[in-house]
């Protein structure tokens, strides 16, 4: 038994290694005591604990919420580490973002503070999630709105879909019709109830990580509202939904790059009657 603790010591320092790169050292040694318990308890057959801790950010210094073994360690090193928002951190003054999937909140949190005077809807169907999301927007007051649902092509109301969809962690939840599955039914929503919270009626940043919903999103009737948006941060989970998007934005002018999992269109704006659209 001794032998295999000491393999999990071993190994959950390895993890801990990994995150250094954007927790804080007293959150990092907080996960490894957490993980030591864990290899202990798993010597007894005794259930795993899985919290969920604050922690905090190592250059910030922000504390954000986080769930023990979730995916929520993985989405942080892409937001914090890796720093996959960088090719939208020079836009002047945005006051309106939108964050379509949410998740736990952590791009919400990274857009509330990169623009301090901008105000953060946060769209997020998963309970689970909306739990820590919540959470994490709580200290923002007036300027972060959470909504639960999902975002679809109509207003209607969709199925959960949990655990099938890639590695089926957290942030892999998808969105389904409803139809007659016996699952509850979550609230959808469109991009123009969307776009009317804005008191503009304008979206400066949309962010999108809808885990393939981009299809419904973007394959039915977009012209109805992309003029009321200025520049989209989106993962494109295939072949398919980069197909359907990218045309979507030909009646447009815009310039892309790719930034990790991201596709970051900037500038969006439609082309003059006459000229072909499409991006640089």
């Amino acid at each position: 038994m001794l032998s295999v603790i000491r393999f999990e010591v071993r190994s959950a320092r390895k993890r801990a290694a990994n995150k250094r790169g954007y927790l804080s050292s007293g959150s990092i040694r907080l996960l490894l005591a957490i993980d030591l318990v864990n290899a202990v308890f798993a010597q007894f057959r005794a259930p795993r604990i899985s919290p969920t801790i604050a922690v905090r950010l190592r250059e910030s210094g922000l504390r954000v919420y986080a769930r023990v073994g979730s995916s929520d360690f993985d989405v942080m090193r892409m937001i914090f580490e890796q720093n996959e928002y960088l090719p939208l951190t020079d836009i002047d003054h945005p006051s309106v973002i939108v964050d379509l999937g949410a998740n736990a909140g952590f791009s919400s949190v990274y857009f509330l503070n990169r623009f301090p005077e901008a105000s953060v809807i946060a769209v997020e169907p998963d309970s689970r999630n909306v739990e820590v999301c919540r959470r994490n927007l709580a200290g923002y007051g007036g300027r972060a709105r959470l909504i639960y649902g999902a975002v679809w092509s109509r207003m209607t109301t969709l199925a959960l879909v949990t655990g099938s969809y890639r590695d089926g962690r957290e942030w892999a939840t998808q969105v389904t019709d409803a139809g007659d599955s016996g699952t509850p039914a979550i609230p959808a929503y469109d991009m123009p109830y969307l776009i009317a919270q804005a008191p503009d009626r304008h979206i400066d940043i949309l962010k999108i990580d809808i885990e393939r919903s981009e299809l419904e999103l973007f394959g039915v009737a977009p012209a109805n509202w992309l003029d009321s948006v200025g520049n989209i941060a989106i993962e494109l989970h295939d072949q398919e939904c980069e197909a359907v998007f990218f045309k979507a934005l030909e009646p447009f002018t815009f310039s892309a790059v790719k930034s990790g999992e991201l596709t970051i269109i900037r500038n969006l704006s439609r082309a003059p009657v006459g000229v072909k659209g499409f991006g640089d």
